[in-house]
């Protein structure tokens, strides 16, 4: 598995500031969009979300999130910006057991994040 982070220092400010995935763990098949607007050390900011067909991030996409974070760190974040990660090692990371239901989680989990669309402006 390989994951690309594709704006370093973005990203970054984006995950610390903008809290672009819903710490609820179920949400409405219905909520599949959002639109926020608030300030930023001073500067006005619009963040709006849409899902891709397994919905919007949320629930157990933080410590997926979490996880790959942690993960560029541990690989020296290297220049490529990419994570080279085996499915069990990102377990590890979120502290969970390899059981085949985890397993399942985590590939819904990906798949959610690697679908869902962000534009943020400001």
């Amino acid at each position: 598995m390989s994951i690309t982070l594709w704006e370093r220092g973005a990203d970054e400010l984006n995950i610390a500031q903008l809290s672009l995935i819903s710490i609820q763990m179920r949400l409405p098949d219905s909520f599949q969009e959002w639109e926020d607007t608030f300030t930023v050390a001073g500067r006005p900011v619009m963040v709006q979300a849409t899902a891709g067909k397994l919905g919007l991030p949320h629930g157990i996409d933080v410590d997926t999130n979490a996880a790959l974070i942690n993960l560029l760190f541990e690989q020296g974040c290297p220049a490529d910006n990419a994570v080279r990660v085996s499915s069990y090692e990102l377990l590890q990371g979120m502290g969970l057991d390899d059981s085949g239901t985890n397993y399942a989680l985590l590939n819904e989990s990906v798949q959610r994040m690697l679908l869902a669309s962000y534009t943020i402006q400001g």
